[in-house]
């Protein structure tokens, strides 16, 4: 199996290589996907590194020109980023300092273009699920809900108001509600709130 890593990090690149070494996966390293051109074999997987931020991996993977399934390792355990790599076709997410076998699992479960979500990140999903539908958060509207997560993620509003492609009043607007509606002050007590009810890491 040939996989590309696309990582700036050469321990991580490293690491791959040496978790990979008894495993027939060829590893081919690169800066960037425009490098891709010289492997000399057809990819399974390209596997990217988070820390290259989301925008450059999104970016990169709308001007690959074949489709082969893509995933990003090394990932901060943000939440929504997470969900936003889903969103843009990875086919998993592997979180920062995952063991060797978790790095293994993850490679072969993406390269067939199965979807890899790791527990910790599964366990949070699962957990929002269940808690919108549960009082006291059944109060808020499903925008607020997804404000009030963003915001236990210590995102800004401006950011907020962006990634959910509203306005920045709106974004305002929802987060005044939350605070009335959960008695909360401020940031840090959401925070605190959303850890306390598992919904963020």
């Amino acid at each position: 199996m040939h996989i590309a890593l696309i990582s700036l990090s050469p321990a991580l690149t490293d690491s791959f290589k040496e978790l990979t070494k008894n495993e027939n996966i060829i590893i081919y390293a690169a800066n960037s996907i425009n490098e891709l051109a010289k492997s000399p074999a057809a990819l399974a997987l390209i596997i990217f590194d988070a820390s290259l931020t989301k925008e450059s991996i999104i970016r990169q993977i709308k001007a690959l020109k074949v489709a082969v399934p893509w995933a990003v390792a090394n990932y901060d355990q943000c939440i929504h980023e997470a969900l936003e790599y889903f969103q843009a076709g990875a086919c998993g997410v592997l979180g920062q300092q995952s063991s060797p076998a978790k790095y293994l699992e993850f490679i072969q479960s993406t390269h067939t273009g199965r979807l890899y979500i790791n527990e910790h990140l599964a366990q949070i999903l699962a957990m929002r699920q269940i808690q919108q539908l549960l009082s006291p958060f059944s109060e808020l509207t499903a925008r607020e809900f997804n404000v009030f997560c963003l915001l236990a993620e210590n995102y800004s509003i401006s950011d907020i108001a962006t990634g959910l492609g509203v306005s920045l009043k709106t974004a305002f607007n929802c987060q005044t509600q939350i605070r009335k509606k959960l008695d909360l002050a401020n940031p840090q007590e959401i925070q605190q709130y959303a850890k306390k009810n598992g919904l963020v890491g």
